[in-house]
């Protein structure tokens, strides 16, 4: 299987690889995806109503000429190469054409998110990077991380979640502590 490349051009940075999530996708930046069959230039919102209004013709605006033409370029240098010929579509955020780029993305935002990670990707993040950080520190590793400072971190991130107002009925339960988890594993054990 062929892994898809996502590249991210912006005003004031060079290129860069990004993750294929749509975390990726902002309104000031232009996306190249590259899957082999398909390469796809996607505008974010605010570069494609620059592009409409004409912003890069004008005189003075060089630079956002230069950040259009920049995935243009990369894309027919791929398309020169490539056999069989990938189908080439530029698309803009919210058109119909953008299916193309978000199939292809993990969907860590949603509608309901407002264009962020959902708090339970936040939690989820930091408690591997928690749990990779305490590995590390087991094993003496240079790159250890001292226990405070991921403790910290994670207490952080669940301090930062939002909270909804939310019926009785559907609110979850939180997660069992581990000292009632050992009582529980306590009174199963014992016959």
């Amino acid at each position: 299987m062929i892994q898809p490349t996502l590249m991210s051009y912006a005003l004031e940075t060079p290129a860069e690889a990004v993750l294929l999530d749509s975390i990726s996708i902002q309104p000031d930046r232009i996306l190249l995806l590259d899957t082999f069959f398909h390469i796809l230039i996607f505008h974010g919102d605010t570069i494609a109503q620059w592009r409409k209004a004409g912003y890069h013709e004008q005189e003075g605006y060089e630079n956002l000429a230069q950040l259009l033409d920049a995935p243009k370029e990369d894309a027919t240098e791929l398309l020169l190469d490539r056999f069989p010929v990938p189908r080439y579509v530029i698309c803009d955020q919210g058109g119909s054409q953008a299916r193309f780029l978000l199939s292809k993305l993990n969907p860590s935002t949603t509608h309901v998110s407002g264009g962020r990670a959902s708090p339970s990707l936040s939690r989820a993040l930091v408690v591997v990077v928690v749990a990779v950080e305490q590995e590390l520190t087991c094993s003496n590793s240079v790159l250890s991380v001292p226990r405070s400072q991921s403790t910290a971190l994670l207490r952080s991130a669940r301090s930062s979640s939002p909270t909804t107002s939310r019926s009785r009925s559907s609110v979850r339960p939180s997660p069992p502590s581990a000292s009632s988890s050992s009582s529980f594993l306590e009174k199963v054990q014992k016959p």
